[in-house]
């Protein structure tokens, strides 16, 4: 499977920690209760992009339900029991350690700075050209799920959504029109806390490591042509983690995806000059 990942990837290229196994919680046993309050709502915070675990019962010996992302907005239907609150996400009904939950009383509105949708990969208020959009030229199969935006060599990327970096590669200066230096290319993956990542390839230098844990519009290297590169272009794709059905190797089957900097969901066609509204303090959820 893996051989096969590195050859599907290199026709895709000829163009231009899944959940984290601790996703946030504690350890604490359940005693004592308070009274239900109506209306209350949460937003989950300070998770580092990982995500809080969603269990069946108010404590870490219950199972997982399922991961809230960063900044998901909940509704509390109970608690707290020993700092664990009931809470209600997208339907589903579970308990949540408090220490990651930000309560609003009934009437107050939850902030939303999550990072979990993605934003352009690039600095707020520029604009970058599609030169490839998704299931044209060499974006079909594997691929068919990438982009590529023209760059200038240098050009600041910046991670489209929060999570941890799983893989990086920044130490080549090495590039051509050729199969041949495929494995030449710098590149970062950004890993979300439901396994999803995002991979940024080409690229000149990196400036992030293994294991750190990124904000949406952090920067993570510069731009460039390295590796199986015909111009200087940012290679852009969402793709399924180890934890969530993908393999190890840094490029897996590319899925399909969207970008929130309009407010609404949109996917890019070539020929677009699309405007970043990317960096931390996005309100973007």
């Amino acid at each position: 499977m893996k051989r096969l990942s590195k050859l599907l990837f290199v026709a895709g290229l000829a163009a231009g920690c899944g959940e984290m196994n601790a996703a946030t919680d504690d350890v604490p046993m359940p005693d004592a209760g308070t009274d239900v309050v109506e209306g209350r709502k949460g937003r989950v915070i300070n998770t580092a992009g990982v995500g809080l675990s969603l269990r069946e019962g108010p404590s870490r010996d219950h199972a997982v339900k399922l991961v809230m992302p960063e900044g998901a907005i909940v509704d509390v239907i109970g608690g707290p029991t020993d700092n664990w609150w009931n809470v209600t996400y997208e339907g589903t009904s579970g308990w949540a350690f408090g220490d990651y939950l930000d309560i609003y009383e009934p009437g107050e509105e939850p902030t939303r700075t999550a990072g979990f949708n993605r934003l352009l990969p690039w600095q707020p208020g520029t604009s970058r050209r599609v030169t490839q959009g998704h299931n044209t030229g060499s974006h079909t199969s594997y691929n068919a799920w990438a982009w590529d935006f023209g760059m200038p060599i240098g050009t600041p990327v910046l991670a489209t959504h929060a999570g941890y970096i799983r893989a990086a590669k920044g130490d080549s200066q090495v590039s051509g029109c050729d199969p041949a230096y495929v494995n030449d290319a710098n590149y970062v993956v950004v890993t979300r806390s439901d396994g999803f990542e995002s991979l940024y390839v080409h690229l000149d230098s990196v400036s992030v490591a293994v294991n750190a844990v990124v904000k949406r519009g952090d920067q993570i290297g510069l731009s460039g042509q390295t590796g199986y590169s015909c111009g200087a272009h940012l290679h852009y794709q969402v793709q399924a983690g180890p934890d969530a059905g993908g393999t190890t190797f840094f490029a897996n089957q590319s899925i399909p995806s969207t970008f929130f900097d309009s407010g609404a969901p949109y996917d890019p066609v070539l020929g677009d000059n699309l405007v970043s509204q990317n960096s931390p303090t996005s309100t973007v959820p």
